[in-house]
């Protein structure tokens, strides 16, 4: 099972369907254990460094103000997915 870390806000049309999407992609048959974050201020560097030792294997994340959560996961080997928020 993949551990898969998901942060993506809930706040835009365009957050919410790629979520959607990852749920669907779940639900046909990939094994994924998510965690899910919903706002930026819960990627924080502590967070990025449980992940590294939790063995997370991938990142799946929209935000796109940059903070010392985001410098840490920049820094760690996790593959990171950048989903486009536009609308």
């Amino acid at each position: 099972m993949k551990k898969v870390l998901v942060a993506l806000s809930s706040n835009s049309i365009a957050a919410r369907e790629s979520m959607i999407g990852v749920f669907q992609f779940v639900n046909s048959g990939h094994t994924w254990n998510i965690h899910l974050l919903e706002n930026v201020q819960s990627m924080t560097e502590r967070l990025v460094m449980e992940t590294v030792r939790n063995g997370t294997d991938g990142i799946i994340t929209g935000f796109s103000e940059v903070t010392d959560g985001y410098l840490a996961l920049m820094k760690s080997r996790i593959p990171v997915a950048l989903v486009n928020r536009s609308e």
